[in-house]
């Protein structure tokens, strides 16, 4: 068998080979935007594919390909490429104008819908995308409970104060821009003082706890793990973040901008486990840029303008009128049945891929997540060209996924789709599975 690096070689060069106008379009791109892009994810070497239409469950490249889109905008295109309720729904406003620079008829039937759907959520505000959503909610955290650590920072003859907000996340979470704890410290992170503790291990939060108990702000947790992999969260896990929480009187939040996709009530309802806080997006907005965040009325009360606290939370586009309408008429067509379809398939998926690997033995090589989330995982220390190696030969065959491994269902997937993947998976094996094994 020729090694990783020469079968990642031939499968570069058979893409490159057919793609060429995506290249040129990367390569124009690049003058303008940082590495060709302006959203890290999609970055792939050589360049990443350029696309130019999408229906229902697929999308078409520049170079003329149709794939089998198992991304899913990263789980924000949960009704396919072209939902007509939304497309017609988005018309009608457009006739009618843009901009307002007011209240329009949308949205509190928005926020109706979105909070009949979650417990916990009690009211609700809107913004522009999921990392805004944390980011205003760790905020309003901060201000609800009125925690901070102070610390004294000699300068000079002077003992001058600074004020740590400390909140604890995971590692490996990531709730957008600014909430990244992959691999350490990252310099884009915001400036709090966030105590990282370990996925998953109770033992980890308790440790952190016993140091800081007064002074903890929230909690922020993915149930499961979106971009870390596809990794849920144990019910025991989250039940203590949920007791703890209340214990020490900080506010728990769930990061459900992917999760809530899950089923209908989202993963808390599932696990029935309900944080202070949620924060949401994605396919809320109807496919458009949204992100929310709420809970509890005695919290989110004060961001009433009549109260002499209130706290402030503006933005241009909060409650524009195209993200309103699409959010109301998307939120009509997923039903309860919808969402278990959707998750039922996704489940099917995901055992169907470690089922092939198990018969093959391909222990380096594994399938995580919950319903319609999936992550695909190597181990070893070919781990990350296997990765490559798998993305380009998907590719290949017209089926796209995220590079890092990341798998999507949307609700206009069909069980041709499972097969087809799950096909094209055992090919896979079948070729490359002494490097697997």
């Amino acid at each position: 068998m020729a090694s990783t690096e020469e079968i990642y070689s031939n499968l570069i060069s058979q893409y490159v080979s057919r793609n060429s106008k995506s290249k040129v379009i990367f390569e124009e791109a690049s003058t303008v935007l940082p590495g060709g892009n302006t959203r890290t994810v999609l970055y792939s070497e050589p360049f990443p594919l350029v696309f130019a239409s999408g229906k229902d469950n697929t999308i078409t490249s520049v170079d003329g390909d149709v794939y089998l889109d198992l991304v899913s905008e990263y789980s924000a295109g949960i009704y396919g490429k072209s939902c007509e309720p939304i497309i017609s729904a988005i018309k009608t406003v457009l006739e009618k104008g843009l901009n307002f620079g007011g209240n329009n008829e949308y949205e509190a039937l928005l926020a109706k819908a979105i909070t009949s759907r979650f417990k916990c959520l009690e009211m609700v505000r809107f913004c522009n995308s999921g990392t805004e959503a944390n980011l205003m909610a760790t905020a309003l955290a901060i201000a609800y409970t009125g925690r901070k650590k102070v610390r004294f920072i000699s300068y000079f003859s002077c003992q001058l104060e600074a004020y740590l907000w400390q909140i604890i996340v995971f590692e490996n979470g990531y709730h957008g821009s600014g909430f990244s704890f992959k691999g350490g410290s990252n310099p884009m992170n915001l400036p709090h003082d966030f105590l990282i503790a370990e996925f998953n291990s109770i033992s980890s939060v308790k440790d952190i706890v016993s140091q800081n108990p007064k002074s903890i702000a929230a909690i922020l947790v993915e149930p499961v793990q979106g971009s870390g992999g596809a990794i849920p969260g144990s019910k025991e896990f989250l039940q203590y973040l949920r007791s703890i929480a209340s214990e020490i009187g900080a506010l728990l939040i769930f990061d459900e901008v992917m999760t809530s996709r899950l089923a209908y009530g989202g993963t808390q309802g599932v696990l029935e486990i309900y944080p202070d806080l949620m924060t949401a997006g994605k396919y809320l907005g109807g496919g458009n840029s949204f992100g929310c965040f709420g809970g509890k009325a005695e919290i989110m009360q004060r961001f009433d303008p009549s109260r002499k606290d209130a706290l402030t939370h503006s933005g241009t586009f909060n409650n524009n009128i195209v993200t309103m309408a699409a959010g109301v008429a998307g939120a009509k067509l997923l039903t309860p049945e919808v969402f278990k379809d959707m998750n039922d398939r996704g489940d099917r998926l995901r055992v169907k891929i470690n089922d092939v690997l198990t018969t093959n033995g391909a222990k380096n090589m594994k399938v995580t997540g919950v319903g319609s989330l999936i992550g695909i995982h190597f181990a070893g220390q070919q781990a990350a060209m296997l990765g490559s190696i798998l993305f380009f030969y998907l590719l290949e065959r017209n089926i796209y996924m995220g590079r890092r491994g990341f798998l999507c269902l949307n609700i206009k997937h069909t069980d041709e789709d499972v097969e087809r993947t799950v096909g094209v998976i055992q090919e896979f094996v079948t070729l490359y599975g002494k490097l697997l094994v």
